[in-house]
């Protein structure tokens, strides 16, 4: 009896450990959580918690024809918007309307027109489904936002109208978010001109008065200077999380913050990674460009994030520069909402919504012909 109790012993502790959820072996993790003044800082080791495939991911609807009916072929798809039915809304900004589908891929009807009137729009920048399960547009070239119900009906317009810089206007590189009170966030370009132009980004929290505060900016850079290059500039990385909570990062650092309702920074987590080096190919791309006549003085690695975005289960989703080895796509590293390490995964697409376990993105293919793709991600913990 002795003999048949110490082997099971010795068989439990020599057994790898094993999440209770999906059967995935799960190293412990090597990172430190520290409370610190009321914010949670997560340290994060090179390697994620799991070593072996955690989910998996197939598209299941494509949207979008190169020909045939008028309904489903697009100009040039912005952005756009998922409702809690699944309907997707699609943003067309040749076309200056917005095609809606059905959870299927089925279209149902179209919101909006071209125009300067009640419920018209002339551009559009991102479109959103707020709280209130309004539709909300930004349109970036007559300055307003316009809202609808979500079967087509105007509700109201306001003019968003921000002065800043020596532009005196919004240059947004990331879309208008509204959390549940009508505050607004976005990254913005902000230039000023003195004796040596300066430029950067900044996030901006803007209220339902239009009142602005900066919440984060980047390093300034002369935007005439011909030796730079777009891997020289930092970028700033901004999403609306559930509970108005906001995800934001830099890519100059490998640190991605979460901000209270208040605006607080109530957790940031980080990880160790392996910097990477600029391609002779990407070199050689940017040399071409209109201006730079070859004299562009490249950093030599790549800025450690390109990309975030959450879904709504709190998951954190953080694009690298890192390739798979076919050359596809990149890999992602994936948080579970503590901010802890869990794994990464390698996608060619980056999802403009992650909702519901459904992951939505603007495709193009060589010939620049784009579709709207939903791909279901099934995880295994």
């Amino acid at each position: 009896m002795k003999i048949k109790r110490l082997f099971l012993f010795i068989l439990i502790i020599s057994t790898p450990a094993y999440s209770a959820s999906g059967g995935q072996r799960q190293t412990k993790w090597k990172g430190t959580m520290e409370n610190t003044a009321g914010m949670i800082v997560v340290k994060n080791p090179k390697q994620p918690m799991y070593k072996e495939e955690v989910c998996t991911i197939r598209e299941d609807l494509s949207i979008g024809k190169a020909e045939g009916q008028e309904e489903y072929m697009f100009a040039r798809i912005q952005d756009i918007a998922v409702d809690d039915n699944g309907d997707i809304y699609v943003a067309d900004a040749q076309a200056t309307q917005i095609k809606v589908f059905d959870s299927k891929g089925i279209f149902l009807r179209l919101i909006g027109r071209k125009g300067q009137g009640p419920g018209e729009f002339t551009g559009i920048h991102s479109i959103q489904i707020t709280a209130k399960n309004e539709l909300m547009l930004y349109d970036n070239w007559q300055h307003k936002l316009v809202y609808f119900s979500l079967t087509g009906k105007f509700i109201r317009s306001l003019y968003f109208s921000i002065s800043l810089g020596a532009a005196g206007k919004l240059w947004p590189s990331s879309p208008l978010f509204c959390d549940s009170h009508e505050n607004y966030y976005i990254v913005t370009g902000i230039m000023e001109i003195t004796k040596t132009p300066k430029a950067h980004e900044e996030i901006l929290k803007i209220g339902p008065d239009l009142m602005y505060a900066t919440i984060a900016k980047t390093p300034d850079h002369d935007p005439t200077s011909k030796s730079l290059s777009k891997y020289s500039v930092a970028n700033l990385y901004c999403h609306l999380m559930a509970k108005d909570y906001i995800l934001m990062g830099n890519s100059e650092y490998y640190e991605v913050q979460i901000l209270n309702p208040e605006g607080k920074v109530v957790r940031k987590f980080s990880k160790e990674y392996e910097p990477i080096p600029l391609s002779k190919a990407e070199k050689d791309k940017e040399k071409k460009r209109p201006g730079s006549e070859g004299k562009i003085v490249f950093p030599r690695f790549h800025a450690p994030i390109s990309y975030l975005a959450a879904d709504n289960e709190g998951r954190i989703f953080v694009c690298t520069w890192e390739k798979p080895v076919n050359g596809k796509g990149y890999f992602f590293d994936i948080y579970d909402p503590e901010g802890k390490y869990i794994t990464k995964i390698p996608m060619d697409f980056s999802p403009r919504i992650l909702k519901k376990g459904n992951l939505y993105a603007i495709e193009a293919d060589k010939d620049s012909f784009q579709t709207v793709k939903r791909y279901k991600i099934t995880w295994k913990i």
